[in-house]
C-alpha cells in the first residue's frame, strides 16, 4: 500500500510525453486535455511495507499469482480538488495462470489491477518507479485488496516481478536488496518460493506483515 499527496511531493526527471490529439474521453484528462501514453514523472510516495524477503511478501499479499496483461484502459478517478487534486488509476486486466497462493482461498481467473497513473491534466506517472505495464506482459504478481471492490493493487513497489523467458524484471527500486535477489532467481524458482511460503502459512508457521495501528484508524476515518 502507498500513501502519496495529490501535489507529487517530489519529481524526477522527464520522460516522453504522448503526442496526437484527443478524439475521446477515453483518451483525454479532465477537462478535454490529451492523456499521456507514457509517464513523464515519477512521484515519491510513502509505503506502509518494505520486505527483507520473499517469504513475508507473500504471507502479507493477500494474492499471488502468475498472469499476464490482456489490457490496460483508463480507470475511476480518485480523491478531489479540495484534497488536493485528482488522479485517475490505469486499469490493468491480468488473466490468471496460476494461483500461487491466496489467503482467502479465493482462486480468480481475471483480476483487475490499480496502476498509476494520471493526474486532472492528463500527465502520466509512475508511483514509487514502478514502471506501466502493457498488454502481452507477463509476471508475478504479489497483491492487496484496493480500496475499490472487485480491484487489487500491488502489496507494495517490491510486489511486482515481470518475466522475460527465464529472467525476473522487480519493480522495485534500483538498488533495492529483494529486488536484486528476486531478480538473481529463474521464475520457476520464485514461484516455487512463495509456494513454499503459501504452504507455511497455512500451516501456522508463518504469518505476514501487520499494517500499522495508526495508519489502519486512518483508513477507518
Amino acid at each position: 500500500m502507498k500513501i502519496f499527496s495529490s501535489a507529487f511531493p517530489r519529481k524526477y526527471g522527464v520522460a516522453v510525453v504522448a503526442v496526437g490529439l484527443c478524439l475521446s474521453t477515453a483518451s483525454c484528462g479532465e477537462g478535454g486535455n490529451t492523456r499521456d501514453s507514457q509517464p513523464e514523472r515519477i512521484v515519491e510516495g510513502r509505503e506502509v511495507h518494505h520486505f527483507d524477503d520473499v517469504e513475508k511478501m507473500a504471507a502479507t499479499s493477500d494474492l499471488v499469482v502468475k498472469a499476464q496483461v490482456t489490457d490496460v484502459q483508463p480507470g475511476r478517478w480518485v480523491g478531489s480538488k479540495e484534497d488536493g487534486g485528482r488522479e485517475q488509476v490505469r486499469e490493468v486486466t491480468l488473466h490468471v495462470e496460476e494461483v500461487l497462493h491466496s489467503a482467502r482461498a479465493t482462486k480468480p481467473q481475471t483480476v483487475l489491477v490499480d496502476e498509476w497513473g494520471w493526474d486532472e491534466e492528463g500527465r502520466g506517472y509512475q508511483l514509487e518507479g514502478v514502471t506501466w505495464t502493457a498488454k502481452g506482459d507477463e509476471g508475478i504478481y504479489f497483491l492487496t485488496q484496493s480500496e475499490e471492490r472487485g480491484h487489487w493493487r500491488l502489496v507494495n513497489s517490491q510486489g511486482r516481478a515481470l518475466v522475460d523467458g527465464q529472467q525476473l524484471d522487480s519493480a522495485a527500486n534500483e538498488g533495492d536488496q529483494l529486488g536484486e535477489r528476486i531478480e538473481s532467481l529463474t521464475p520457476q524458482q520464485l514461484e516455487k518460493q512463495v509456494q513454499k511460503a503459501a504452504r507455511a502459512v497455512e500451516a501456522g508457521d508463518l504469518k505476514g506483515v501487520e499494517e500499522p495501528a495508526a495508519l489502519a484508524d486512518d483508513a477507518k476515518e
